[in-house]
Formats: structure tokens, sequence, C-alpha cells
């Protein structure tokens, strides 16, 4: 997993290098995605970055965010790009010690540039991408914070070949305020 380990050492520096100088609760944000199979494919990982907006939904039934995702599958044979783009929705449980946890879950209709990895059909480049994760605010103004997801990408049975690709993720996000510039986390305010 040292692919993985080298792109969020990366990320992790990049976003602890600014962050939103007046970033609202819920503004835009960033999240950088590390994941690993856990099935099926010999030691194929995913990285990729997705950029998530709110949504001005008030019933709670209603997805709370949009999320575009793009980035790349390595596999041992194979490296092939992705897209995805739907909604998600996160809810906030409980608050141990003064942090903040919640859950996120989403479905997101995905594109991928491969149809077979590790010689094997994935069943074509149209797929869906659900995932449900746990996570911690790591500020108390929510602008950073850390997930553990589960997520099966595959075709939904629109094709006969359909063996899915089943990931444990790792989700480090990051909110940004795109109009007020940014500034280093750690200046006096």
């Amino acid at each position: 997993m040292t692919r993985v380990t080298l792109f969020f050492g990366v990320a992790v520096g990049l976003a602890c290098l600014t962050t939103g100088a007046h970033a609202q609760q819920q503004g835009a944000s960033l999240s950088f995605v590390g994941a690993e199979t856990i099935r099926k494919y010999d030691n194929m990982q995913q990285v990729g970055m997705r950029f998530r907006q709110p949504l001005e939904l008030r019933s709670r039934w209603m997805p709370r965010t949009l999320d575009i995702t793009a980035g790349a599958f390595l596999a041992s044979d194979k490296t092939a790009s992705y897209v995805s783009f739907g909604p998600s929705w996160q809810h906030r449980f409980m608050r141990p010690n003064g942090r903040e946890w919640f859950t996120d879950y989403g479905l997101h209709p995905t594109l991928i540039s491969r149809t077979s990895f590790d010689g094997t059909r994935i069943g074509g480049s149209f797929h869906f991408t659900s995932h449900f994760g746990i996570g911690a605010y790591l500020t108390r103004d929510r602008q950073m914070s850390l997930a553990l997801r589960y997520q099966h990408t595959s075709n939904g049975g629109l094709r006969s070949r359909n063996p899915g690709i089943d990931m444990v993720a790792v989700v480090f996000r990051q909110d940004f305020d795109f109009e007020g510039g940014a500034r280093p986390i750690f200046a006096a305010r």
C-alpha cells in the first residue's frame, strides 16, 4: 500500500498548508481518497480527489451534498481512471470527549476507463459506487475530518458479467473558502 501512503502524505501536507479563512460549517470541500480491495483483485488500490458541494435541501431524507470524484484504480496489470458524480448523506451522531462523529453514505454513477483488472472483466465501463463510512471531525469548526468507509463498485446487474469491486477507503476532508482566499492553518486569528 505504498502508493496510497505516498499519495496521502502529499495530500495531507498540501491540505495542512492552506485552509479557508472564512469557511462556513457546510462550505465546499476537497477530500483525498485512498482505498484498497478487500476481495477478488490482488493488491488493487484506488486514489482520488472528491469535490463536495453542500445542497440547500431542508428535508432530512434529501441528500446533504453533491459529490464529484476523480482518480485512478491502480492494479498490478493496469491503471484505469474513473469519475463519479452523485448525492451523499451525512449525519452527526455523538460527541464523546468533545469530538463530533458522523456517518456518511451515498450512491454515485461511476465511469471507469478500463473494463478488466488482473484478467477479470468487470462488466463494462458504466458502474455505480455505493459507500458507507464513519468518521470524526478533527477540528471544532468541522473544517477537517478523517473517515473510514466501505465501498462497493459494480454495474448493478446491467450486464451479465458483474463481479464488483469491494474496497476499504480512508478519506481525509478539508473545507475551503473558494471566495475568501487561503491562509496557513497555524496563523494567528
